[in-house]
C-alpha cells in the first residue's frame, strides 16, 4: 500500500514522469477463509481510487495443501510463479522495472535467517536493491526487465506511518503473525529485543548487507581471473592441483562450485559443505586418487598432478 501510494504520488512529476500500473499475484493459498480474494479485491479498488492500470494474475497450481515438511518448498514455489507473474504482467504493458515493497526490517529478517541457516558470503547480501528479473535478451545479452526494491532503507514502521498520515487503510496477512514460520518468529521474538538495544538496526543491516554483495562482487571478479588458470579438455574441466594449491580457500571454492554447476551439478548440492572435503584434499599433500561424487553425475577426480572435474558420461 505504501509504495503504490507514493508511486502514484511521484508519478505526474516532472521530474519523475512515471507511468505506474499496479500487478497483483492471487496465489489462492488461503482460500479458505476468503481473505486472499478480499485483499485482491482491495488493491483493485485502491488502484481505481488512485487513477492507475490494474493487472491481476491468478496461480490456482499453488493451491494445493500445504503440508508441514513441505511448506518451504510451496513457498519457493509461489515465490517463482509470483516473479514470473510479475515478469509477464511488465511485458505486457512493455514496463522496464517491477517495484516491489520489500524493506528494512524485511532485510533484517532475510539477514538473520540466513545466518541462522548458515550461508555464504553472497547470501549474506540477502535482498539486492536491483536484479535482473527473466532473461535477459538483445546482443547484449542486457536485461529487459529490473526488480527493483525502493523501500529496503525504510522499516515497516515508515510504511505504517506514511499511511496512517494520508489516512489509507491496509489489510494484514494472517500467515505474518504464525510463529511456526521462522521469518514470523524471528520477527516477533528476536525483531523487539534487537530495536531494544539499537533502534536504526534495520538501516545497519541494510548497510551491512551491502557491503556483502560488494565483497561477492569482488569474490567473483577474483574467481572470473582463476577460471582462466582451468580450461575445458574434452568436455573436462582441468586445473593443476599445484596453481589450486596456491588460490585461496575461499577463491578455491567459488572456482569449483562455478565449474562444476557448469558441468551439470545442481546449485543445492554445491554448498560450502559439499565443498570443503575437496578443497581439504586439494590442499593436502597425498598424492594417491580420490573421487568425489558430487551429484547428476558430475564428479570431481582428484590425483597426485590434477584437479579434473567430470560431467555426466
Amino acid at each position: 500500500m505504501a509504495l503504490v501510494r507514493a508511486l502514484a504520488a511521484l508519478a505526474p512529476r516532472r521530474q519523475w514522469d512515471l507511468g505506474v500500473v499496479v500487478g497483483h499475484v492471487q496465489h489462492h493459498l488461503r482460500d479458505a477463509d476468503g481473505s486472499a480474494e478480499r485483499d485482491a479485491r482491495f488493491v483493485a479498488a485502491l488502484a481505481r481510487k488512485q487513477g492507475l492500470r490494474f493487472l491481476r494474475a491468478d496461480l490456482s497450481g499453488t493451491a494445493s495443501p500445504v503440508r508441514d515438511d513441505d511448506r518451504g518448498n510451496c513457498e519457493a514455489r509461489a515465490r517463482e510463479g509470483r516473479y514470473a507473474a510479475l515478469e509477464g504482467m511488465a511485458r505486457q504493458v512493455e514496463a522496464g522495472f517491477v517495484a516491489v515493497a520489500h524493506h528494512g526490517d524485511d532485510q533484517l529478517e532475510t539477514l538473520l535467517m540466513r545466518l541462522v541457516r548458515g550461508s555464504t558470503v553472497r547470501g549474506l547480501g540477502a535482498m539486492a536493491w536491483s536484479r535482473p528479473l527473466g532473461a535477459a535478451v538483445g546482443p547484449d545479452h542486457e536485461p529487459c526487465i529490473r526488480l527493483i526494491r525502493p523501500l529496503l532503507r525504510h522499516t515497516h514502521r515508515d510504511a505504517e506511518a506514511f499511511l496512517e498520515n494520508l489516512g489509507q487503510s491496509w489489510c494484514e496477512d494472517h500467515t505474518n503473525s504464525d510463529a511456526s514460520r521462522l521469518r514470523a518468529k524471528i520477527r516477533h521474538e528476536i525483531l523487539p529485543v534487537l530495536r531494544e538495544l539499537r533502534p536504526d538496526i534495520a538501516r545497519h543491516a541494510a548497510n551491512l548487507t551491502e557491503h556483502f554483495r560488494r565483497l561477492a562482487g569482488l569474490l567473483d571478479e577474483t574467481v572470473d581471473d582463476a577460471s582462466q588458470r582451468m580450461p575445458l579438455c574434452e568436455g573436462d574441466a582441468i586445473l593443476s592441483r599445484a596453481e589450486a594449491r596456491a588460490l585461496p580457500e575461499i577463491v578455491l571454492g567459488g572456482l569449483l562450485r562455478r565449474r562444476l554447476g557448469e558441468a551439470g551439478a545442481s546449485p543445492d548440492r554445491t554448498t560450502r559443505r559439499t565443498l570443503e572435503p575437496i578443497v581439504r584434499a586439494i590442499r593436502d599433500r597425498e598424492g594417491f586418487q580420490r573421487k568425489f561424487n558430487v551429484n547428476s553425475g558430475v564428479h570431481v577426480l582428484l590425483t597426485r598432478d590434477q584437479v579434473r572435474i567430470q560431467g555426466p558420461r
